[in-house]
């Protein structure tokens, strides 16, 4: 393929694919509203699957497997890597959002200390013990 081995190509795949990913998952904040027009397109996986497909296909170049044998391989090992990147490190990042804010239901019942009175009609400051740290 334009005079390369097959094993050159699947490195300057693996070397592009993984530098594309590392780029996106550093900027993906900036470039976050272009993947929201396709619902179902996410360029992490994408980005992923290629990586994974070269690295795969580069170390089985170097085995005795026809070229065919050695794409579909790749594509199945690719294709697990991400479904198991997806299920267990991409969903429940999107799903752990996690906030330091706090209601006055989850107060009620605390004990706290008393830092500055409280008048009748104004604030004061009172100090709560909480698992994460102090309120």
């Amino acid at each position: 393929m334009f005079g390369l081995s097959v094993q050159t190509v699947y490195l300057y795949g693996l070397i592009i694919c993984g530098s594309l990913t590392f780029l996106y998952i550093l900027f993906s904040d900036l470039l976050d509203g272009l993947s929201e027009a396709i619902p179902f397109f996410n360029p992490t996986l994408l980005f992923s699957f290629l990586t994974f497909f070269s690295a795969s296909g580069y170390l089985f170049a170097y085995t005795s497997l026809q070229n065919y044998w050695i794409i579909s391989i790749s594509a199945l090992i690719a294709l697990l890597l991400v479904i198991l990147l997806n299920v267990f490190v991409l969903i429940p990042l999107s799903s752990a959002e996690e906030s330091l804010a706090f209601t006055e239901d989850s107060l009620k019942g605390r004990l706290g200390t008393i830092i500055t009175s409280v008048p009748a009609d104004g604030y004061g400051e009172v100090f709560i013990e909480g698992v994460s740290g102090t309120i």
